[in-house]
């Protein structure tokens, strides 16, 4: 009995842990800053994207941590279900709806992810490229806004890649608030 209560306690400290920075990786994710005229759009796609990229930030970090990162990745997108799941709950869907639609989601979560990661090892040139097919395919600006979205990217990168393996196993590695790290990005100084 005592393993099985010690096993839940460590699952439990694990999803905790991932909880807090799948929350981090939301927040940043719904800054005001990332939606409007030349930016992502502010649908429920572009949401979506956004938080999908937060994530990609968050897992790209946590891949190079060990043992630790690798269990924090697949707490994040155990997160990542459940929360797509409890949202399309909200929104009305049954239960039939609601599997399909998950499904299609973390289906899009995995070609994005990979598709990140892939550009990321390329270099900035590639990211801004996948950026522009997958955030910006229909703005008549998307090269401009890719790159100003890929900056960004680059410095949240940075942010992740200086916490401690400690920090980022224990879900308390952040990443700069969006209006700093885009003012950053753009070669200004952060408020």
């Amino acid at each position: 009995m005592a393993i099985v209560r010690n096993i839940l306690a460590l699952w439990s400290r694990q999803d905790r842990r991932a909880k807090r920075a799948y929350d981090h990786c939301v927040a940043v994710a719904r800054a005001p800053a990332h939606y409007g005229p030349d930016r992502v759009a502010d649908d429920v796609d572009g949401r979506f994207d956004m938080l999908v990229l937060h994530l990609f930030f968050m897992i790209r970090r946590a891949r190079v941590a060990g043992a630790a990162g690798a269990g924090l990745v697949q707490a994040l997108l155990d997160c990542f279900v459940r929360d797509m799941d409890n949202n399309l709950r909200e929104m009305g869907a049954g239960d039939i709806g609601v599997a399909k639609r998950v499904k299609y989601m973390v289906h899009a979560l995995n070609g994005q992810l990979h598709s990140y990661l892939t550009a990321a090892d390329e270099g900035p040139a590639a990211l801004r490229a996948v950026l522009a097919r997958t955030m910006f395919a229909d703005q008549p600006a998307a090269d401009a806004a890719a790159g100003r979205l890929a900056a960004y990217a680059g410095r949240q990168m940075d942010a992740l890649g200086a916490a401690t393996d400690v920090d980022l196993a224990a879900g308390r590695a952040r990443m700069h608030e969006a209006d700093d790290a885009y003012r950053a990005a753009a070669g200004e100084r952060p408020a």
